[in-house]
């Protein structure tokens, strides 16, 4: 089996962060985590109270409240640069969108399917497992916790032909997991990405954020991820599908990212580290 290791969603949102070192090497390079128009997150704050990382321990915690410029405006600015770099490059990009609200899928799949842009994206992701979705009403849930909201977000992007991917949350129950490998084969899938950062009081290496909560990610996620790739790798098989399986949180190293290769996952997913190096 051939392990490839890559950038997740979180990184890179314009065509100026495009990673030009890693095309060519990296598998895969995923762009956003999109909403549908202009969100604001968390920018009011200053830098050093939305994200704190610590080299010690390699973790990471962060409150930007997924800002981005909105999924629209990306594509008609950003689009057709990045894509005349990742073009036969032997590197793939990754679009992952995040909806805030109900029909906010379907309205970014619309979009990106009238404008033909899926042509150019060789996968989709649909980020269901942000913790950090904030309005004046406070944070918004975890979709993937429930399969009900899993399944009616599935639906909404079900005119998109192109390949789709699933990104989930951390420390799923082995039910929900159950399930929603189901649904992953009910709406032909493809792939799915395991897992997001964790939720948590917003305090690191002495420092506080500018909110109360934010999301952890980086070595504290490791052996929980291991887990939930080594339940998710056998129900795959138990349905017999060839749903390819990423993993994400943890990888710090080499040595951390190849114990994800040993648990069956088909590609690793940094995001801590190259974020902050």
């Amino acid at each position: 089996m051939t392990f490839s290791l890559s950038p997740g969603a979180g990184i890179y949102k314009t065509a100026r962060d495009t990673p030009t070192k890693l095309i060519g090497i990296a598998g895969n390079v995923t762009f956003g985590s999109f909403t549908s128009t202009y969100n604001e997150g968390n920018r009011k704050l200053s830098a050093e109270k939305t994200e704190i990382f610590d080299p010690e321990t390699m973790t990471s915690i962060n409150a930007k409240g997924l800002p981005n410029e909105g999924l629209e405006d990306f594509l008609l600015d950003e689009w057709d640069t990045i894509w005349a770099q990742l073009h036969n490059s032997g590197t793939l990009a990754r679009i992952s969108v995040s909806p805030r609200t109900s029909g906010e899928l379907a309205s970014m799949s619309r979009f990106i399917v009238n404008g033909q842009w899926h042509e150019k994206i060789d996968e989709l992701e649909i980020n269901l497992s942000c913790p950090n979705h904030r309005s004046e009403d406070g944070l918004h849930p975890v979709l993937a916790r429930d399969p009900q909201a899993i399944n009616d977000a599935l639906k909404e992007v079900s005119g998109y032909s192109g390949k789709k991917a699933i990104k989930i949350a951390p420390d799923t129950d082995e039910y929900t997991l159950n399930q929603i490998v189901d649904l992953c084969v009910a709406h032909r899938i493809s792939t799915i990405v395991s897992s997001n950062t964790r939720l948590q009081p917003g305090k690191l290496a002495g420092k506080k954020l500018g909110v109360e909560t934010g999301g952890v990610g980086g070595s504290p996620l490791l052996e929980a991820g291991r887990k939930q790739v080594i339940i998710l790798r056998r129900l795959i098989r138990n349905v017999s599908t060839d749903i390819k399986l990423v993993a994400c949180g943890g990888i710090t190293s080499v040595s951390s990212a190849m114990t994800y290769c040993n648990d069956g996952a088909d590609e690793g997913q940094m995001t801590t580290v190259p974020y902050f190096l």
